[in-house]
């Protein structure tokens, strides 16, 4: 038996997708690993969240089931999935004016030497 498997479960939005249904269901890794009864450590699952290791189906499918989820229903959620930084094409405005709101309480705290820098630094990332 080879000490890889060749049956790799590859897909580009597999780390993600991962990390989505972990937090999802409010998990640990540990906690994974744990439900996995070590068939999954919670390292191997950090390396696949990271795509610095590619699971073989079988391993996917224990990490599903120790997700609640199962390969339908992942295989459902990769292919809803934008393609990788299509999500910034779109940002809610929301999601800006907070940042927005943000900054200025923040510059409301500061001092008049925090607001001279944050002012220069501003300036430097204007084009």
């Amino acid at each position: 038996m080879a000490r890889y498997p060749i049956d790799r479960y590859e897909h580009p939005g597999l780390p993600a997708a991962l990390r989505q249904l972990r937090t999802r269901a409010g998990l640990s890794r540990a906690q994974v690993a744990a439900r996995a009864q070590g068939q999954v450590s919670a390292v191997y699952l950090a390396q696949c969240e990271s795509a610095t290791r590619t699971p073989s189906k079988a391993k996917l499918d224990v990490m599903l089931q120790a997700l609640g989820s199962n390969r339908a229903e992942f295989e459902a959620l990769l292919a809803a999935r934008v393609d990788e930084g299509a999500e910034w094409d779109a940002v809610p405005a929301a999601l800006w004016d907070r940042g927005r709101d943000e900054l200025l309480a923040l510059y409301d705290a500061a001092s008049g030497a925090q607001r001279a820098e944050l002012l220069a630094f501003a300036r430097r990332l204007a084009p």
